[in-house]
Order: structure tokens, then sequence, then C-alpha cells
């Protein structure tokens, strides 16, 4: 069930509500280790949530976001067993387990002054988790096993911010813009310590730090557009109990994009893209080119009709790679793409703007 509360003024819109929601979840063990262990879970799932929205003056405006969220465990983590068919890595549940609940919060401002066609927008945004479920990890050096269990942990939370400023240079054919982002983290994990005399499990956290920058400039003509840009991202991560998950990456990427309208309807386009890769892994690629490319040609009344035809990956050196950090491990991930292929397209567009024109206008607040 749901239940809101919305108010509207001159300056100032809001929304208050909570959700409500009541859920059963049951298991009967017919096989297995937990037969006869069957598990019954009832919980009511509480979720406010807050939007405000306060209007300055035409140009800027701020807005607040809050929402509140209650999970309650899956009902396969509160069984005693829950895999023991890998000797050497066996996973336990816990019929003890509490709901968990994650707090979001954002406030963005935006301002866009109209006479200058320049934009400002801030963002930051917090989310924080209670009762977070983990996974315990007890391993023991004698044997090679490790056996992992389901525990309720607190001290799970991030924050993220980014600044966005665009504005044309003399006249609206030369543009600027910056892209700033930055973000911290902290994960916490339950696990082993590694020695042969202590096999319990102890506290660990890996904080997360990460800063980016992207520049972009463009130039528009009735002939052709282009723009350049360049991007840095870098992170760190650091844990005291795993030395070796502590890492610095650096990712540069510089890139061309262009657009060239010539006789008779048909535009010719390209976008180029130059990336490094540093700080990850052994065997990783380090650099990487992507290009692509396209011609269109546009027919039929009112240009309603385009085909157009791509090639993308023309160098045949794309590759996706990825850094994943979770609360007990970091895994850097690198993807096979397709390669170089292309792609003929055609498209056709309705215009429907004849019988809007018809139709009543509305006016919206």
């Amino acid at each position: 069930a749901d239940v809101s509360l919305q108010g509207k003024y001159s300056k100032v819109n809001y929304n208050v509500g909570f959700t409500f929601q009541p859920q059963i979840s049951s298991t009967h063990n017919l096989i297995g280790p937990n037969v006869g262990k069957d598990k019954h879970q009832s919980v009511f799932n509480f979720s406010p949530n807050l939007n405000l929205r306060v209007k300055f003056d035409k140009q800027s405006n701020l807005n607040f976001r809050y929402r509140g969220q209650r999970a309650a465990p899956d009902v396969e983590y509160l069984q005693e067993v829950i895999d023991e068919s890998d000797p050497l890595n066996l996973m336990y549940g816990n019929p003890n387990l509490k709901p968990t609940y994650t707090h979001n919060a954002s406030v963005r401002f935006k301002k866009y002054v109209t006479e200058k066609q320049r934009s400002w927008m801030a963002n930051v945004s917090y989310r924080m988790v209670q009762n977070a479920i983990m996974n315990r990890l007890l391993y023991d050096v004698n044997t090679g096993v490790q056996r992992s269990y389901k525990e309720n942990v607190n001290g799970n939370w991030d924050l993220n911010g980014s600044l966005v400023f665009s504005t044309p240079f003399r006249n609206t054919s030369f543009l600027f813009s910056t892209t700033t982002n930055a973000g911290y983290a902290e994960n916490v994990s339950l696990e082993s310590s590694y020695k042969e005399t202590d096999l319990e499990s102890q506290k660990s956290e890996t904080k997360t730090t990460n800063v980016g920058e992207k520049l972009a400039f463009s130039y528009r003509n009735d002939i052709f557009d282009i723009a350049l840009s360049g991007k840095v991202d870098y992170q760190k991560s650091k844990n005291e109990q795993r030395l070796s998950g502590n890492r610095e990456t650096f990712d540069y990427e510089v890139g061309l994009d262009a657009n060239f309208n010539l006789p008779w309807s048909v535009v010719l386009s390209t976008d180029l893209e130059y990336k490094i890769y540093d700080g990850y892994s052994d065997g990783f690629n380090n650099q990487e080119i992507v290009w692509n490319a396209q011609v269109s040609k546009s027919f039929m009344k009112n240009h309603a009709g385009t085909l157009r035809f791509k090639v993308f990956d023309i160098l045949g050196k794309q590759s996706n790679l990825s850094r994943k950090i979770s609360d007990s491990s970091i895994i850097d991930t690198e993807y096979n793409t397709l390669g170089s292929y292309f792609l003929l397209q055609f498209s056709y567009r309705l215009n429907n703007f004849q019988q809007r024109e018809r139709m009543p206008r509305k006016e919206f607040d």
C-alpha cells in the first residue's frame, strides 16, 4: 500500500509518502541437508520517501530526494546449509539474519542562463546500508577448506558528487563543457586472518576513492561540426587487512567526433577514441583505439527516409575492460567484443506535426 501527501506552491513543490509491504515466504525441504528444517519468514517492509523541489527563479532550481528501503533476506540465506557440493568451498546460511535497510539521499542544483546559453548542474548523492548481508569467510590453511557464513554487518556507505558546466565562446558556434566527478565508498567484509593459529574472522574495510575530469570543445556551422574531448579517471582502493587488494588505476581517454554535410543530403560521420589503462592486473590491454564511421543519405518528402551504412571498430582494436570492487575482492574483467562489423539501416520518420497543430494546447506549470 502507498500513502502520499503532495503540495504545490509557486516556489516549492513537495511529495511525502510511505510504502507498506508485508512479505511472507517459506521453504519446505524434501531433500538435502536441510530436510526437516523448514523456514518461515514474515516481514513488514516500510519505505518512506520525500521529494522536495525549490524553484528560485525561471533559470534555477534545487531538488532534494530521499528514499528508505527495507528488504528481507533471501529465504535461502536463512537455511543452515546453502551448498556443500564443493568440499573445498562450503556455504552456510544464518537463520538469525535481520532485514537490510538502505538510505538513499540526493541533492541536485540546476541553473540555465538563457540569454548566454550557459548552464550549471551540481549533484551530490549518499547511500548507507544498515544490516547489509555479507559473507563471513573462514579459511583453514591446513586443509584448504573455505567456509562462508551469511552475517549482518554495518559500515557500508558511499558518497558521490558531480559538477557540470557548459558555456559558448563569443557566439554559439564554439562550445566548452567540463564534467567533474568524485566519490568515496567504504565496504565492510568479514574474513579470516589466514594465520595457521587464528581461523577466526575479522572485520575488513575496503576504502575506495574515485576522481574524474572530462573537458570537451566543439564547433558547429552549416557545413560541419566537430568535437574534441579528453577524460581522466582515477581510482584508489585500500584495505589495511588485505594489502594485496590495494590498487591505483588511471583511465585516460581522448575522443574526436565529426559530421560533414555533403551535397545531395549526404552526411559523413566519424568518431575516434584512444584509451590508455594503467594500474590493472597483468595481461590486460593497456591501450586501445576505436574508430567508427558512417555515411547516410536522406530522401523522400521532407527527408523522411534515411539510408545509413555504418562500420564499427574499423581497426579491430576494441576491448571492454572493467573493475569491480566488492566487500571481499577486486576483479578486473576484459570482455571480448564482436570486432569489426558493419550495419545497413533504413529509417522512416512519421510526421504528425500538422495534426498536433490542430489539437488544443495545454498549459503546464
